[in-house]
């Protein structure tokens, strides 16, 4: 139903996230980082609430001091509902583990890179996570944010979610990097319902990083 992407910035240690679905407001429901920690994608097969509460007590695994395999293994055996579940862990040495249940909607599956995960279900083929994963790669030497779109916008031209296009969501979060300092989040946007939810996500980033750079405020 969904296909997103974690990662951790090799040279700034940020780490961000960004996903797109047929589902509205999806960027609220899947996508979880923190400054110096790691960040998660939970994916189900049903819309049900367990899947925003495993990505906030994956976060607290993380800051426990677990590393991504253990923090996937106990994130399973909550529910009982493993085959239904997709996640992905990335922590703040750059390590990643990803799952994905059998019972997910076809196409599902992920790919693993260097400190980035991409990953998603019910997709028009394996083509969908290929393009994110190639986008990502060949978008190096530019800021985290704009990489994370740039996959987004890959498994979208690779067809993307089969049921159409609905919400998609962007974070990145660096110590103190919010406006003013008051926050870690660099960059928090979100499409909720829009018919082409990309070009709003690139309209909405070219403009945040216009505002912050007016203001003195840092850039994605």
């Amino acid at each position: 139903m969904t296909f997103s992407i974690i990662a951790r910035g090799k040279k700034t240690g940020d780490f961000g996230a960004a996903v797109a679905s047929r589902m509205i407001r999806v960027g609220a429901l899947v996508v979880h980082a923190r400054a110096n920690l790691g960040a998660l994608a939970t994916q189900n097969a049903r819309t049900e609430p367990f899947r925003f509460r495993y990505g906030q007590e994956g976060l607290r695994m993380l800051e426990e001091g677990l590393g991504p395999k253990d923090v996937v293994k106990r994130l399973l055996a909550v529910d009982g509902k493993s085959d239904q579940m997709q996640l992905s862990v990335l922590d703040k040495t750059g390590q990643v583990e990803s799952y994905t249940g059998k019972s997910m909607p076809e196409w599902a599956g992920h790919i693993a890179g260097d400190n980035f995960s991409v990953q998603g279900n019910l997709l028009a083929g394996e083509g969908v996570v290929r393009g994110m994963y190639e986008a990502y790669t060949r978008s190096e030497g530019h800021g985290l944010a704009e990489r994370l779109l740039r996959a987004l916008e890959g498994g979208d031209a690779a067809g993307g979610d089969r049921r159409g296009k609905q919400a998609a969501g962007l974070i990145v979060v660096r110590e103190f990097g919010g406006p003013n300092s008051l926050s870690d989040k660099l960059v928090d946007l979100r499409v909720d319902d829009n018919v082409e939810p990309f070009k709003e996500l690139r309209r909405l980033l070219s403009l945040h990083d216009q505002t912050n750079a007016s203001r003195g405020w840092a850039t994605s």
